[in-house]
């Protein structure tokens, strides 16, 4: 994570950027997977609320490895997501 002073903005702006466990290119089974994405997702979003105020400007960009799964879906639904106090989220799926 970065704090980056952005000219005009009153506060610095959060940059973070994570590469989350893939499936396949682990080279184990879904469950032991889905096991280590689960935990480095929660990790992260610990990381989130412990480190970066709620009031603060943030971009989090990265590989978050959540596919159609559902299990991973869940992880994140279920925690109200990365930022669960966001006034608004904008999100791009790139490929």
């Amino acid at each position: 994570m970065a704090w980056i002073k952005v000219p005009s903005y009153s506060q610095p702006v959060a940059i973070i950027d994570t590469h989350l466990n893939s499936r396949r290119a682990s080279g184990v089974s879904d469950v032991r997977a889905d096991a280590a994405w689960t935990m480095q997702a929660k990790t992260v979003m610990q990381f989130i609320h412990a480190k970066i105020p709620s009031s603060s400007a943030v971009i989090f960009t990265g590989d978050f490895n959540v596919g159609d799964v559902p299990s991973r879906i869940n992880v994140i639904r279920d925690q109200g997501g990365f930022f669960p106090e966001a006034r608004s989220v904008t999100s791009c799926s790139c490929h």
